[in-house]
């Protein structure tokens, strides 16, 4: 039962293990995907500035490209700004999970141990019954073997009484 035990409690560690690591790799990779697009927007953004002034300068009478330009800019700071914030939101999930996972993990194990003391008394209980219902058993036989003793006795004594009577009658 012990070794059953050990299984189950070693398979469900591996389980979790391969999960964790699972999860874990899919999270590098969303992480690793994420950082590359911001230092991609970051880069494009420092370009953008770059040509941005350069433009402020050269072409000052294009105002209305110019504008245009500039809300250009714009989309992509506030695309910077909400991607800095997914990145966060990010971090927190995967933390969040984690903190399931050790508590899914905590309850499994705990779930496990009460199993255990469950069939542990069970057992306990299935051999109390098997010993009550052995000696209930032996005091039967010992009863049986009671009764037939008196009734032997009884007999016996029956058979005396009889002797006795027919010696008396006799003499």
């Amino acid at each position: 039962m012990k070794e059953l035990q050990a299984a189950n409690k070693s398979k469900q560690l591996e389980l979790e293990a391969e999960a964790a690591s699972h999860a874990a790799e899919e999270e590098k990779k969303r992480l690793q995907t994420q950082v590359e697009l911001q230092a991609r927007f970051s880069t494009e953004l420092e370009r953008e500035k770059l040509i941005k002034q350069q433009m402020e300068e050269q072409v000052a009478p294009k105002s209305s490209e110019l504008e245009q330009y500039l809300q250009r800019v714009q989309e992509l700071e506030d695309m910077y700004l909400r991607l800095q914030e997914s990145l966060e939101n990010q971090r927190q999930a995967q933390q969040d999970d984690e903190t399931v996972w050790k508590l899914q993990a905590r309850l499994l194990e705990e779930e496990s141990s009460k199993r255990a003391e469950l069939k542990k008394w069970h057992l306990e209980q299935q051999q109390a019954i098997q010993t009550t219902e052995t000696e209930k058993q032996e005091l039967e036989n010992q009863r049986v073997l009671e009764k037939r003793a008196l009734q032997e006795a009884m007999e016996q004594l029956e058979q005396l009484e009889l002797e006795r009577k027919q010696a008396l009658e006799q003499y």
